[in-house]
């Protein structure tokens, strides 16, 4: 047991750092098949917020106009018609992501990289997924429902993983293996997990924002941000964390807004390296699957034969 427990570890490593050399041997793919995705989001809600910025400091006058003169009402609505295509380009790029999700797993899971680059049919996995995407829905809903538990976060993480690369299962099957997947090997599941949301979710988001802050980019994106977060009521805020002892400025939200946006980005664009990881972990795992229940099977079929010859 000891042995195949070491042996599992070993090709965790194995696959974090091959990993690695794939994602940046594609990353010119992946980079233009993400920018959208990842852009798109961002850019959605920027839009969204400064729309209801200007609209909000500028109510008055708006609210002089003869359409609206006379209609009160007639703010909100116009206010909605302005955001439809600002929500729409925020919606549509979540769904992309979101897609991406999965889509990426067929990706690397099929992708034997050699000495020269693969052509990668980006269009045709995420038409795979679509077409079963009632079923991608269900398994969202059902894993943000699991996900109000914290514990089962590790046992949902190869769900993902199971719906795209079996073509059978529904997302009920996808949750009930990772989780059988994940109990049965927990410690390489879990080292992995470490391993994989500490590069992409703390060590590269990092290392970006502090070569950034190097330059006069994040100043001058905070002096610009500052102006549209001093319309937040600080007051009201600052008179309940004084209890904490804390207090904040449109300084300290305009920062922490440039800090979260850059860093998502990154985070956004090492999505096809997180799925490179777990969809070669599931690989290995799906193949011990398959030697125990060769083993199980062989057991079975050599018990039953013996029982054959001494009844004959």
């Amino acid at each position: 047991m000891g042995r195949k427990k070491t042996n599992k570890i070993l090709s965790v490593l194995g696959i974090f750092f091959k990993s690695i050399k794939v994602y940046f041997m594609y990353l010119d793919k992946t980079a233009k098949y993400m920018f959208i995705p990842v852009f798109g989001q961002i850019l959605g809600l920027f839009l969204i917020f400064f729309t209801t910025y200007y609209f909000n400091v500028n109510i008055k006058k708006i609210a002089k106009m003869s359409f609206f003169s006379n209609n009160p009402e007639n703010l909100i609505f116009g206010l909605f018609i302005v955001l439809i295509p600002f929500l729409v380009l925020y919606l549509y790029s979540f769904y992309r992501y979101m897609i991406a999700f999965c889509s990426l797993n067929v990706v690397f899971y099929t992708l034997t990289p050699k000495k020269g680059t693969k052509e990668i049919d980006f269009q045709a996995n995420d038409k795979y997924i679509e077409r079963r995407i009632f079923q991608y829905i269900l398994l969202l809903a059902l894993i943000s429902i699991l996900c109000l538990f914290p514990p089962l976060w590790i046992v949902l993480c190869l769900s993902f993983q199971v719906f795209a690369l079996e073509s059978d299962s529904n997302c009920f099957k996808a949750v009930g293996r990772s989780i059988r997947f994940t109990l049965e090997n927990i410690l390489p599941v879990l080292l992995m997990l470490l391993l994989v949301f500490a590069l992409t979710y703390w060590f590269l988001p990092s290392l970006f924002l502090w070569g950034l802050e190097k330059t006069p980019f994040v100043d001058f994106l905070v002096t610009r941000l500052d102006v549209y977060m001093r319309i937040l009521p600080y007051n009201e805020w600052n008179s309940i964390l004084s209890v904490f002892g804390k207090n904040i400025d449109s300084v300290t939200v305009a920062r922490n807004v440039a800090e979260i946006t850059l860093m998502s980005v990154i985070i956004g664009f090492t999505l096809p390296y997180r799925c490179a990881c777990f969809s070669e972990l599931y690989r290995i795992l799906d193949n011990e699957q398959i030697k125990e229940y060769s083993k199980a099977d062989e057991e079975i079929i050599k018990r039953a034969s013996s029982k054959k010859r001494k009844n004959k």
